[in-house]
């Protein structure tokens, strides 16, 4: 039995054991990852559309009612009304330095209109 113990094949048994236990926990948490990231986009989705359709931010919460009882996936946090204000000034950021970036690498050219009254 001490041989055995000792053998190469039983160490690399072994070590291959090992191996595949990290690998399941691994696979696990890409997998709670990705369920978090899909959850994260669907409420993303939603105040994008409630922002692009100029509808207020108080109306998020029963949005996101309605799209839980449709079974999507919202996940269990950022529903509230403040963090639809952050998500939406995000997404504004994103289209922001998005469209300087295109009017940037194709030398586009901006002409800006002050209008005398307003200042």
């Amino acid at each position: 039995m001490q041989e055995h113990f000792t053998s190469k094949t039983h160490i690399l048994s072994k070590e291959q054991i090992k191996s595949l236990e990290s690998d399941a926990i691994a696979k696990c948490v890409d997998g709670l990852n990705s369920k978090f990231c899909a959850s994260s986009c669907n409420i993303f989705n939603t105040v994008y559309g409630l922002v692009k359709k100029s509808k207020p931010f108080s109306d998020v919460e029963t949005v996101i009612e309605i799209q839980i009882k449709n079974d999507v996936d919202m996940g269990s946090g950022l529903h509230s009304r403040t963090t639809a204000t952050s998500i939406a000034a995000h997404i504004a950021s994103e289209i922001k330095t998005k469209v300087f970036k295109t009017i940037v690498e194709k030398k586009l050219k901006i002409c800006i209109i002050v209008d005398e009254a307003m200042s």
